[in-house]
């Protein structure tokens, strides 16, 4: 059987995306299939996607009406149990801030069956993460300090093999595409509720907590950086980011929000990127630059889907009431 690498992409240009599928080219996975669902992006960048092994077929259009951060969910699911006994192991990250350094799914052999996650280095009550929010407009307060001190389990990076996966999969649609989160998703704008309900699933419910594998930026393949200060962050002397026992890390998640991690991606896997992409990115760190790039993908986005005017609403919302 094969492994599958999945993921979903919204709006984003080549430019935005070829760092990770350069790093997938150069990685070296074995027996892999790489499966892209793609929503609202042009023909060359899907060329270009192609033209690094890649699958790619549109999102479904029934799920429109949903988040693609929360019916990815659904689409996984589907591809999966459509290709029955295909794939051994599965894993689903990020693609716009993910690099690959090396095979991941070298890491997960002889540990079957299994979830996998990785953890990043804050807590949910560390303001700069953004979890703490998710979880009280998800939850309510009083959930949010049952587990205000457990570390963030984060959904960029989440594999396993295929029946586990697939039935994790299963359990985040059902909740997600129920009308209480829809409503706060799409009423009161509440951000991050998958992030929420997943952490919620494996905290609260002890979901798949005997066969779970967690990987953690001290002795982990993944390494989730965003939050982590800079000076834990180690790369070695090909550029290469290591994890806290100086092995070479599988995954390389939220690189963008690291100066010195950004010139080894600009350096290593920016092949195809535009002159000003490149200037976008390695000035990633500066608030007004970062600003507009966000808001420039943001009303793209929501144009795209026939929602600006809700969508600008709901996030002055967010903003004035701290949701």
């Amino acid at each position: 059987m094969k492994n599958l690498l999945i993921g979903t992409i919204t709006v984003y240009n080549w430019n935005e995306v070829a760092p990770f599928f350069n790093s997938y080219v150069k990685a070296g996975f074995e027996n892999c299939d790489c499966v892209m669902f793609v929503e609202n992006m042009s023909a060359h960048t899907i060329e270009k996607i192609r033209a690094c092994g890649v699958q790619v077929f549109p999102t479904p259009e029934y799920l429109g009406k949903y988040r693609i951060v929360d019916y990815r969910w659904k689409v996984y699911e589907d591809f999966i149990n459509a290709n029955p006994g295909k794939y051994d192991m599965v894993y689903t990250t990020d693609v716009r801030d993910v690099i690959f350094q090396r095979d991941l799914f070298k890491d997960y052999e002889g540990h079957q069956p299994f979830l996998g996650v990785a953890v990043e280095d804050g807590i949910f009550s560390t303001e700069k993460s953004g979890h703490k929010d998710f979880f009280i407009g998800t939850y309510g307060l009083e959930a949010y300090e049952k587990y205000k001190d457990e570390r963030i389990i984060c959904m960029g990076t989440v594999g396993g093999t295929a029946a586990e996966f697939c039935e994790f999969c299963r359990i985040m649609w059902e909740i997600l595409s129920s009308e209480r989160i829809y409503h706060l998703e799409h009423v009161e704008h509440v951000a991050g509720c998958d992030q929420a309900v997943a952490n919620y699933l494996l905290y609260n419910d002890k979901l798949f907590s005997n066969i779970l594998l967690v990987s953690d930026n001290e002795t982990g393949h993944v390494m989730t950086i965003g939050i982590t200060e800079p000076e834990d962050v180690k790369l070695d002397a090909e550029g290469r980011v290591l994890n806290g026992e100086g092995k070479i890390a599988a995954v390389v998640h939220q690189y963008d929000r690291k100066p010195e991690v950004i010139k080894v991606i600009l350096k290593k896997y920016s092949e195809g990127m535009s002159f000003f992409s490149k200037f976008i990115l390695k000035h990633n760190n500066n608030k007004f630059i970062h600003f507009c790039k966000r808001l420039m993908n943001f009303i793209h986005r929501e144009y795209k889907r026939g929602n600006l005017f809700n969508s600008l609403a709901g996030s002055v919302k967010r903003r004035l009431f701290k949701r």
